[in-house]
């Protein structure tokens, strides 16, 4: 696969450690694992993810979760949200979505099941979720938070294509 091969090249660079953020559909854990036991004395950094032995890099996303959510309710007075998260299922997605469900709830609010959309990361998953979005027939929210720049990106994009004004119809915003 593609993925194999490029696995495969990064570890024949004889670089002196790796480092991987591993996020997108591919290989899978045990493919990973048994590509990196085949180089043991190499150092290995990930972001967000532990793999064998690796020294991991994470980010406090609850914080930063909670700053966005309480700056976009408090100072600009939001009250209708839309969401784009990552895959469901991969903590980091999952959690940014949960942080940000708690902090409207706090405020009084609540963000629809049916305005929570799995943008996988990539730009096109952007398009894909403002394609739904639009979809549902129901007025935009005031604002789209996407759980990462690349499908913020595609959000506004899209967006914009039909006609869509930012910031002033909905705001979005990345991550």
């Amino acid at each position: 696969t593609p993925e194999h091969e490029m696995f495969q090249r990064f570890f024949r660079s004889r670089m002196l450690c790796k480092v991987i953020n591993w996020t997108q559909d591919g290989l899978s854990g045990a493919q990973i694992l048994q590509m990196l036991s085949r180089y043991p004395d190499m150092p290995l950094v990930t972001v967000d993810s532990q793999w064998g032995q690796s020294v991991s890099i994470t980010f406090d996303d609850d914080s930063s979760v909670r700053a966005l959510m309480v700056h976009l309710l408090e100072t600009h007075g939001m009250r209708e949200f839309a969401m784009v998260t990552g895959p469901v299922g991969v903590s980091v997605a999952d959690n940014r979505a949960n942080v940000a469900r708690q902090v409207i709830a706090e405020h009084g609010g609540n963000l629809p099941a049916d305005a929570v959309f799995d943008g996988h990361w990539v730009l096109e998953g952007g398009r894909r979720a403002a394609d739904k979005l639009l979809a549902r027939g129901k007025p935009l929210p005031q604002v789209i938070v996407c759980g990462n720049d690349d499908m913020a990106f595609g959000v506004v994009e899209r967006l914009r294509e039909k006609g869509v004004r930012i910031p002033e119809d909905v705001a979005v915003t990345g991550f």
